[in-house]
């Protein structure tokens, strides 16, 4: 069905005098591959870099209920050229006839993108918006017309480290969709790793930025290509600490092996190990501690680890971990707060049951600069259920705490 459109197609382009319509024949005959088409098309003298603006339509599934409405709206395309439009879908055979036709292989649409950046742009790309997340994928579906196209862009004299309008790469596009394939191949040709986006983002920290395990092959290719490992974004944050926001394990470790920073800060001072308080699995806090960071530092709010990992939703055992290896419970942040009060305070009764766990060394009667104390804060606690509240009330008062 598709040779016989193209064919149809083909002959229109023969025999229709009006270039304007022919314009826009190229354009979709460059997105579908018609390469009868396109070869018609490229006798007619048409303009092979004109950038186009069209009109998609886009079926909408009505959420929660799928099967209840879909409605279709009409998408408006960015203006693309047929290279643009053709390397955005794999369309490797239009690619190559354009590219033997002339087609400017560096041409920009209006946000900077190029043809290779639109090759390597993959799931990251909506012409409706900017930036779109799909969710948490196993592995990008790449074709191996894709890996061609990239190629044949590069060979062509693509510039391979081209940005958009935010300062993006072709590799850090790889980098953030963890297309291993694509990332390998763009490597081959040497480009610079170390180029930051916008938010000052260098590949090798969008590699670090979701869990799963094609990005954190991404993180192992581009160590094995000397991406500098302790970079860190406008922020301050590390690679390190990007693997570790996300819980991404594998290219946590592969970073530690490789030398990465285990003590580094960001600019809120927060350290690794707070990073890994926040939310993450036991293992990270335990890999941390093992390179002797130290689990007391504080940051310009006096708030350590322990005091992080009493109010957050990271497991308890990280609570359990950093009292075992040191952590002083009795110190106190800028509003006098210990981790203690804190767990107290968010009704977390597990982590409160951890802290009182560690025995004479917890003073429960301290207070916090507004007077308050652990047993005060758990009975005027908004949060958690009143079995839970009473719980931890009775374990203070057990504890010798008082008011």
């Amino acid at each position: 069905m598709v040779n016989d459109l193209d064919s149809c197609l083909e002959k229109i382009a023969q025999n229709h005098p009006n270039n304007d319509q022919l314009q826009y024949l190229l354009y979709h005959a460059s997105h579908w591959g018609f390469t009868l088409t396109l070869k018609s098309l490229m006798k007619k003298g048409l303009d092979v870099d004109k950038q186009l603006q069209v009109i998609r339509k886009k079926v909408i599934t009505q959420t929660p209920y799928p099967d209840l409405k879909t409605y279709t709206i009409d998408k408006l395309e960015k203006k693309q050229s047929p290279l643009m439009v053709a390397a955005a879908n794999g369309s490797f055979q239009s690619l190559d006839i354009l590219l033997s036709s002339g087609a400017n292989v560096n041409a920009r649409d209006e946000s900077g993108n190029t043809a290779l950046i639109y090759a390597c742009r993959g799931r990251c790309m909506d012409n409706t918006s900017e930036y779109v997340t799909l969710g948490n994928f196993d592995q990008p579906f790449i074709t191996n017309n894709q890996i061609k196209c990239v190629e044949k862009l590069i060979t062509a004299k693509a510039d391979i480290d081209s940005k958009d309008k935010h300062g993006m790469t072709a590799l850090m596009f790889c980098a953030k969709n963890g297309d291993t394939l694509l990332l390998e191949k763009i490597l081959e040709y040497v480009p610079s790793r170390e180029i930051r986006c916008s938010e000052g983002k260098t590949a090798l920290l969008y590699a670090c930025s979701k869990n799963t395990e094609p990005h954190a092959l991404c993180v192992s290719l581009l160590l094995a290509k000397k991406s500098d490992i302790n970079t860190k974004d406008f922020k301050g944050d590390s690679a390190l600490m990007h693997s570790i926001d996300c819980n991404n394990l594998n290219a946590f470790l592969s970073l530690l092996r490789a030398g990465a920073d285990a003590h580094a800060e960001n600019e809120q001072g927060l350290t690794c190990l707070m990073h890994a308080a926040i939310k993450a699995e036991h293992t990270f806090s335990q890999e941390l501690i093992s390179r002797n960071v130290d689990v007391d530092n504080q940051d310009p709010n006096n708030t350590t680890a322990l005091m992080i990992a009493a109010g957050s939703d990271c497991p308890v055992n990280v609570v359990t971990l950093l009292l075992t290896n040191g952590a002083n419970p009795n110190l106190q942040n800028c509003k006098g707060e210990t981790a203690l009060m804190i767990a107290a305070s968010l009704c977390k009764e597990d982590k409160v049951r951890a802290i009182l766990s560690h025995g004479n060394k917890v003073d429960v009667n301290l207070k916090a600069a507004n007077g308050m104390s652990s047993l005060k804060m758990a009975r005027l606690s908004p949060a958690g259920n009143l079995e839970s509240k009473d719980t931890i009330v009775s374990l203070l008062i057990g504890a010798n705490a008082g008011e």
